[in-house]
Order: C-alpha cells, then sequence, then structure tokens
C-alpha cells in the first residue's frame, strides 16, 4: 500500500493573487506476508513511511495463536532505491514490553527503547533489522483472546513463550524504528522486503506489497473553495500573459 500525503501551500503571483501548490512530503507503503514457523503459522505486517532525511517503519507480529519462540517476529529485511547515498542509521527505536507467566497472563510495562536490544545492518544494498545481540524484545503476536478490552492470554504456549527468563521481556505486538540518511526522501521507494522470524533468525516469509487505498474525497466546500482558488490562478496568469505580449 502506497500512499503520498500533501501539504499545501499558498504562493503569491506578481498580481497578488494567491495560488495554491501542492508538494509531497511523505509517502506511506505497507507490507503484509504469511507463512510457517517452526511448523506453524505466522503472519506480519510492516508500514513505511518515507519523508525527507528518514524513514519510519512500524512492524507488527500479526500471528493468530502464538505456541512457539519459532513465531517471535525477531526482524526484517528491504532495500531502499535509490539507495541513500550514505547508509541510513537506526536513531530511535520504541516497544511496549510484554512479561509473559507461567500461566499465560501478561503485564505489559511503559514504552521504552530497544536501541540497545535491537539492531540495524546493511550489507550488498540490503537493510536489516532484527532483535541482536540480545534475545529479548522479539516481537510476540497477541494474546488468544485478546482485544481492546480483554487482555486474554499465552496458557496454550509452550515453555519458550511462557515464563521464559531469556525472551522476557517481549515486546508486545508492534514495534516503530526510525533510519535516518540524507538520501532518504519523500520519493524513496521500499522494495523486497522479508520478514524474519524464531530466535535463530532463520526462518524467512517473503511480504507482499499492499494495493493503494483510493484518494479522498474532498468535502464540498473544500472543492468549492479549490475551484475558486483554481480560476483565480488561471485569471492571474493570463493577465500576465496578456501584460508581458
Amino acid at each position: 500500500m502506497k500512499f503520498l500525503n500533501h501539504a499545501m501551500a499558498l504562493t503569491v503571483g506578481l498580481t497578488g493573487v494567491a495560488c495554491l501548490q501542492t508538494e509531497a512530503r511523505a509517502t506511506f507503503i505497507q507490507f503484509t506476508g504469511s507463512g510457517t514457523s517452526s511448523g506453524v503459522a505466522v503472519a506480519a505486517k510492516a508500514d513505511f513511511t518515507t519523508s525527507a532525511g528518514q524513514v519510519l517503519i512500524t512492524l507488527q507480529n500479526t500471528t493468530v495463536h502464538t505456541a512457539d519462540a519459532g513465531q517471535l517476529l525477531t526482524g526484517i529485511r528491504f532495500t531502499l532505491a535509490p539507495t541513500p547515498g550514505s547508509a541510513a542509521t537506526m536513531t530511535s527505536a520504541t516497544a511496549i514490553p510484554r512479561t509473559i507467566a507461567a500461566d499465560g497472563s501478561y503485564a505489559d510495562g511503559a514504552s521504552q527503547s530497544i536501541l540497545n536490544t535491537w539492531e540495524s545492518t546493511f550489507s550488498g544494498g540490503v537493510y536489516q533489522l532484527d532483535f541482536n545481540p540480545n534475545a529479548e524484545f522479539g516481537i510476540v503476536g497477541a494474546a488468544d483472546g485478546e482485544t481492546a478490552s480483554v487482555a486474554g492470554n499465552y496458557a496454550l504456549a509452550n515453555g519458550s513463550i511462557k515464563s521464559n527468563a531469556g525472551h522476557n521481556p517481549f515486546t508486545a505486538k508492534s514495534a516503530t524504528f526510525t533510519l535516518a540518511s540524507a538520501g532518504i526522501t519523500a520519493g524513496t521507494t521500499v522494495t523486497g522486503v522479508t520478514f524474519i522470524y524464531n530466535t535463530g533468525l532463520s526462518t524467512f516469509v517473503n511480504a507482499t506489497q499492499g494495493t493503494p487505498p483510493p484518494p479522498p474525497i474532498p468535502e464540498p466546500s473544500t472543492v468549492g473553495f479549490g475551484l475558486a482558488l483554481l480560476g483565480a490562478c488561471g485569471a492571474a496568469r493570463r493577465r500576465k500573459a496578456a501584460a508581458v505580449a
């Protein structure tokens, strides 16, 4: 899914008439993927927003039922095109920690930085974000039965999830990362997205880009204002051309 956000600016011509201009400020691209890891189903979603100097990435584990650490979303690979002249560096990484107890219940903490737990590498034109150098903060899917108002639990998961000292705390469902490089713009595109699962970083699930949403329909009042402004701009340009002639 790719969507351009535009910021509107007013410029005043020689005739004093304000004319509407638009400039692309950010591009939103979404990827999804599903497959198997450790013999069970996995799924993920990644949202990329490219803008001047950075790319914002929200990585979400959308696996329906978590039974094993093999279903932990532990990384992502992708390429940026055109490749920035200088490799992008990870400047921020945030997540909500989720500690899962032996009975499958869990407790979430406050959002915190995971820059010391996740890393960014660049090799052969491919970026990889993963949860090295530690085995904590792998992204776990929602608990069974979890909704906005119901906690749910991981009671049916095995010991690699429940009360696992090496993996607790997990990242609760999603994490957000920022990569910075002067070469990144709103026109930068993302390709070759692959999700990485399990603590060995050895299961790869290819992602596909979503379909762009239809453009938003402006309100009637906005349409009227826009048409009037465009008409005024056109008239101003004609008067300017006639004066020059």
